[in-house]
């Protein structure tokens, strides 16, 4: 199977940045093709953070648009047929993949957003993305790592939206 490069990240978004930049720029001269950049991690490892820090650096000089794998949920009757806590149900009933691809392909094919132009860039950031069927559309994976007593701590509200 042909995967797309990835690019692991743990703590020190800041310092990560511009390594990241520099490549998603050669990527994107590299290519004919618009980039689409998957952002995947776990829970409160700074994807949000980081694809706002990548859409900061890109949205002056490119079309750059950024999907959230949040936005794209099954309804809760959907996501929770194999029980409010399952795991098996957060992930496969959870985020609703079909929708989401359909979603970024509608936007990369000019579909839905009015202009008539489509980005030379599009994030989408979430969790799960990197395996059937989102892998494949993928040209540059960027995968979010943190430690368990990070995200716990985050998770309590110590330190979360204040990523390192």
């Amino acid at each position: 199977m042909n995967h797309s490069p990835m690019v692991m990240v743990a703590l020190g978004l800041e310092d990560t940045v511009a390594s990241l930049v520099a490549a998603i720029d050669r990527a994107l001269a590299d290519s004919a093709r618009p980039l689409i950049i998957g952002i995947d991690g776990p829970d409160c490892a700074g994807k949000t953070t980081m694809s706002r820090l990548l859409l900061q650096q890109f949205m002056a000089r490119s079309r750059t648009l950024l999907i959230h794998a949040d936005d794209y949920l099954h309804a809760q009757g959907h996501r929770e047929r194999r029980g409010e806590f399952s795991v098996e149900a957060f992930l496969f009933d959870y985020f609703d993949q079909d929708a989401l691809l359909r979603g970024a392909l509608e936007v990369m094919s000019d579909i839905g957003i009015g202009t008539g132009i489509k980005p030379d860039i599009l994030m989408v950031e979430g969790m799960f993305l990197f395996r059937p069927p989102l892998n494949a559309h993928f040209t540059f994976r960027i995968r979010m790592e943190i430690a368990e007593d990070v995200v716990l701590e985050r998770r309590s509200g110590t330190t979360y939206g204040n990523a390192q």
